[in-house]
């Protein structure tokens, strides 16, 4: 996933499920791991946010894969990434 990509999808029907918040949250943590600032700052953003445990099932896979490198973070049980 890059950048443009991420710019391409906004806004994204790959959200279905999360309310306006959470995705933004997600968003958020996702842009952060792409422009590499790492997974642990992302996880952060997800901690921070109230969003370690959400159930991510309905998501695309391309946004399933950055999430999966962000739940190896510390505290993270994001569900539905297999």
């Amino acid at each position: 996933m890059t950048l443009q990509k991420i710019e391409r999808d906004l806004p994204s029907p790959a959200f279905k499920g999360l309310s306006a918040y959470q995705e933004g949250v997600v968003w958020s943590a996702i842009i952060v791991l792409v422009a590499g600032h790492g997974a642990h700052v992302s996880a952060d953003i997800l901690h921070g946010s109230c969003c370690t445990s959400l159930d991510c099932s309905a998501l695309d896979d391309d946004l399933k894969e950055a999430l999966r490198i962000i739940n190896q973070e510390k505290g993270m049980s994001l569900k539905g990434l297999d």
